[in-house]
């Protein structure tokens, strides 16, 4: 469970500090969005940046602390498992997506399948 506390951990922070830095780049371009007011950025900054570093910071300090194991397991399948949720909605609502949002989606569920693993062997 270390390393997959750590290394899910580790992608959050990546993909939030792109987000936070560079969140047009990171977030809007390859999803075909157009990000230029202030709001927007404002928006894919807290909501893709914010978000991700705090979810990914925690989930690696929950790979050095025992007492924080389960709240990072649950942290990382919450929010892979929400990306999932939303990901087979849009294509039952919206249709078929682009290249990227279908990695983005196997990388998504193959982190909550893993997160759901090492739940279910940390609670037995």
């Amino acid at each position: 469970m270390f390393f997959y506390l750590v290394i899910t951990g580790a992608l959050f922070l990546i993909v939030g500090l792109r987000a936070l830095f560079r969140p047009v780049e990171a977030i809007a371009v390859p999803y075909s969005l157009s990000a230029k007011s202030i709001d927007a950025k404002n928006y894919l900054r807290s909501g893709a940046g914010g978000v991700a570093i705090a979810a990914g910071a925690v989930m690696v300090a929950s790979a050095f602390i025992p007492s924080l194991t389960l709240a990072g397991v649950l942290i990382s399948m919450t929010i892979l498992g929400g990306l999932v949720f939303g990901r087979v909605v849009s294509l039952l609502l919206d249709g078929n997506p682009g290249i990227t949002p279908w990695i983005s989606g196997f990388f998504e569920l193959l982190g909550f399948l893993s997160g759901a693993y090492w739940l279910q062997f940390y609670l037995s």
